[in-house]
């Protein structure tokens, strides 16, 4: 027995004070040895040490927000939102879910993402000096249908949160954006009409572009830009003539 600590080994290492000072002093050790090790690294020539990678402005914080979002759209659009897990959002984008949460916090901000005001074109984007408004109504068509199915997306969400005023928010503001543009293309385009009868134009444009019936496909795609150029041509062609519509929307098709 040993007369120290009174223990029953052969091989004492002395009473528990001397044990956990001797424990104290290899931790101390070992935190000197890897601090010294991080000196010696960051002054040898060619060797950097590993640094985290972050966003460093707001343009590649929403491209990156963007790229997770057509990667993570498929999953929403397959499994609906109230089925889909965050769980399987963050691997559809090759992120764990604390990885995803820098770039959206929930769920719902996911999926409410394409009716963001940083995704609405500015109303300046369109207009060219001495640009013809007919293609650049033509060209807005184009973007749109390219958009829709994610602009449906995230209108559908918002729609399924009838008691999210945000979410209300963000579709209504959404659409009074593109609509604002709408009116003052074809107000362009025929000056005469007045502003009931421009009105009119525009809600049955987007009243088509936004139907449920298309889902996103590309066949559905291609039928949304034929109704949409059909409405437009009853419209305008009237008054500019079937060969400048024609001409223009040529142009725009041209330009994508």
């Amino acid at each position: 027995m040993c007369r120290k600590c009174r223990c029953v080994s052969s091989a004492c290492p002395g009473p528990w004070w001397r044990r956990a000072r001797s424990v104290a002093q290899s931790e101390r050790s070992e935190r000197t040895v890897l601090t010294l090790m991080r000196t010696l690294r960051s002054t040898i020539p060619g060797v950097t040490q590993r640094r985290r990678t972050r966003l460093d402005t707001a343009e590649d914080l929403h491209a990156r927000r963007q790229e997770l979002f057509r990667l993570a759209s498929p999953l929403l659009r397959g499994l609906g939102y109230q089925d889909v897990s965050l769980k399987q959002l963050a691997a559809a984008c090759g992120l764990s879910i604390p990885a995803l949460y820098r770039y959206f916090p929930s769920k719902r901000e996911l999926a409410l993402f394409p009716l963001t005001p940083a995704n609405r074109p500015p109303l300046t984007c369109f207009t060219e000096p001495r640009a013809d408004p007919l293609v650049v109504l033509s060209r807005w068509i184009d973007i749109a249908c390219v958009d829709l199915p994610d602009l449906l997306l995230g209108l559908g969400v918002a729609s399924g949160l009838p008691g999210d005023a945000v979410a209300r928010e963000l579709r209504d503001g959404c659409i009074d954006h593109h609509r604002v543009l709408l009116r003052a293309l074809v107000g362009e385009v025929r000056p005469e009409l007045g502003g009931e009868t421009v009105g009119d134009i525009v809600e049955s444009l987007i009243g088509v572009l936004l139907s449920p019936l298309f889902a996103p496909t590309q066949n559905d795609l291609h039928r949304a830009r034929e109704r949409a150029t059909s409405l437009l041509r009853g419209y305008l062609a009237p008054v500019v003539g079937d060969a400048r519509f024609d001409q223009a929307f040529r142009l725009a098709g041209a330009g994508r």
